[in-house]
């Protein structure tokens, strides 16, 4: 609609130019920008990017080749242990004189997993353990009456005998108590896995170094006159002696999170080399459970 205005006195009204719109470069209209710009769409300025390409791919994922990790574990054990040294009959005495007994041990380990299932660890722990203790002791003493008979007839001796009886007298007594060992544990171990969702399994084995020593209670010594059934304390007789042993496990686990699990198994580990000529050789049968958590997240 064409809007009139007049042009003076008398003039007939005349109908107002209209403002000419911006011609396109194609000379067809206004182009999509000026449009978008008009409507408020898109700030002034700013252009439509190009389109993302049909063959455009993303970068490729690439998995670390390993997993760092730290472990906490603790473990219930039946200890038994058989001495050795180059004094058998004090290794014997005090092979029969402690019972098996109970251990607790504790620690933590540090180690990496590879994709292929691998893992490798080493850590530390420290094991108390109690042994009851009992020991029979008998003596045995012998006593020399020495008896004299004498014939006389009147002042006359007619005969005369000397006679040594000896007498065997035996005394026994029981010695009772509990012996307490504790120890430090340094292991190194090996291992292979499965992992399925959320449930893993793994064989483990391994050396491991301790550094053990009598805390407490009665234990077998050798005597001053060379017997040996005399007992004595450890805060009195302190021995200490290094093993070296093997060990080996299977652990079951589960992981609540992507990077914590949960693992518990049953253990054997015993002793094969003692560096004292009065140590032990161990053979602990138990089980252990671990916390484990990996310090990064698995393929980041």
């Amino acid at each position: 609609m064409e809007r009139m205005v007049p042009s003076g006195a008398g003039d007939e009204v005349q109908p107002a130019p209209q403002a000419e719109r911006p011609a396109a470069a194609d000379g067809n209209g206004p182009t999509d920008k000026e449009t978008l710009q008009r409507l408020f769409l898109l700030p002034v300025g700013t252009g439509l990017g190009p389109a993302t390409p049909q063959d455009a791919r993303p970068e490729p994922f690439v998995l670390r080749p390993a997993d760092l990790w730290v472990s906490a574990e603790v473990g219930l054990f039946r200890w038994d242990q058989r001495h050795v040294g180059d004094d058998a009959a004090l290794a014997a005495d005090r092979d029969r004189s402690l019972s098996p007994g109970r251990e607790m041990g504790g620690g933590i380990l540090v180690g990496r997993t590879w994709r292929n299932g691998l893992r490798l660890g080493i850590g530390v722990s420290r094991h108390v353990g109690e042994h009851a203790f009992v020991h029979d002791t008998r003596k045995d003493s012998i006593a020399w009456d020495v008896l004299e008979n004498v014939v006389v007839l009147d002042t006359l001796v007619i005969a005369q005998a000397t006679d040594s009886v000896g007498t065997i007298y035996a005394r026994a007594s029981r010695t009772t108590g509990t012996t307490r060992l504790e120890s430090w544990v340094v292991p190194v171990e090996v291992g292979w896995g499965l992992r399925k969702g959320r449930w893993s399994l793994d064989l483990l084995a391994g050396l491991a170094w301790e550094r053990r020593r009598w805390a407490g209670g009665p234990m077998m010594v050798r005597t001053a006159e060379g017997g040996v059934s005399g007992t004595s304390y450890a805060n009195e007789t302190t021995l200490r002696y290094d093993v070296f042993g093997l060990r080996a496990g299977l652990m079951a686990g589960f992981w609540p999170a992507e990077r914590l699990l949960i693992s518990a198994g049953p253990w054997h580990d015993r002793g094969v080399v003692s560096t004292s000529d009065e140590g032990s050789l161990h053979r602990r049968t138990g089980g252990r459970l671990r916390l484990t958590y990996l310090l990064e997240r698995p393929g980041r």
